[in-house]
């Protein structure tokens, strides 16, 4: 038996509860390998699409990543930089602030 709201997931068939934000589209569960199934059917769909098969191939498609990269150039140095940053330690941070607020009050 399966609750109300559940569907069946695509790839390994299991029930699950879609997400609230997407319940009318989420055909796949969050297990790894059934979102790789769902990038993967989801890049068959774009790639069927006449307008999409060459996005990637050709001269004026090489100009066109070549003039975005012009106009964005230190983007990878930028991203390498910021780094990653983990929630835990974002929250912690805040705890800080919060309790420094809190004394000087």
């Amino acid at each position: 038996m399966h609750i109300d709201g559940e569907r069946k997931c695509l790839c390994c068939e299991k029930f699950f509860l879609p997400d609230a934000r997407n319940r009318r589209r989420q055909r796949y569960c969050r297990e790894r390998a059934c979102r790789k199934a769902s990038k993967a059917e989801s890049q068959r769909r774009w790639l069927k699409q006449a307008e999409n098969r060459d996005y990637f191939k050709g001269p004026e498609n090489a100009a066109r990543v070549r003039a975005w990269q012009a106009a964005h150039p230190d983007y990878w140095k930028v991203r390498s930089k910021r780094g990653r940053r983990v929630l835990q330690d974002i929250l912690i941070g805040q705890d800080a602030d919060r309790q420094s607020e809190a004394v000087q009050e």
